[in-house]
């Protein structure tokens, strides 16, 4: 596999304007302890709210292998820091999931939520594509989640 080198920010260009808007989202899943593997198709909505945050909706159908589609919501909230190119990204009810800063194009965030570790990676790959991995791990959990999301033209 060619690594190709992540995308970067133009200057002036903040990480939360570049994600406003609608993307089409991609997931794979991957259950390692079940052997069970799933995939999530749907949109992601990125829009500001009144206090200059960026609202996180994603909305579509969700498989797991040898079963029934079904609807599968999920929201975030991505607050500025002061850093342009960087972002705490936080669960509905205001708690972090974590903090990313992407002013190389990739960053590896973790997030404890015990028993369970989270592992990310996060990378710009051009103007309208990035895409991000968790690995999942916990005394019931092993799992990895991939995600690509191509800007809506």
């Amino acid at each position: 596999m060619i690594e190709v080198e992540p995308f970067r920010l133009e200057a002036g260009v903040t990480l939360l304007d570049h994600l406003c808007g609608i993307w089409s989202v991609e997931r794979s899943l991957q259950d390692h302890a079940s052997g069970l593997s799933g995939a999530f198709a749907g949109t992601a909505v990125f829009t500001y709210d009144d206090g200059g945050a960026l609202r996180h909706g994603e909305r579509g159908s969700l498989r797991w292998a040898g079963s029934t589609p079904t609807l599968a919501t999920r929201e975030l909230l991505w607050r500025p820091t002061g850093s342009a190119h960087s972002a705490e990204v936080c669960f509905p009810d205001g708690r972090l999931f974590h903090c990313l800063d992407l002013a190389t194009g990739e960053d590896s965030p973790a997030h404890q939520c015990a028993p369970d570790v989270y592992w990310g990676e996060f990378v710009l790959e051009d103007q309208d594509q990035w895409r991000y991995t968790w690995h999942v791990e916990g005394p019931q959990k092993n799992l990895t989640l991939v995600t690509s999301l191509t800007r809506a033209l």
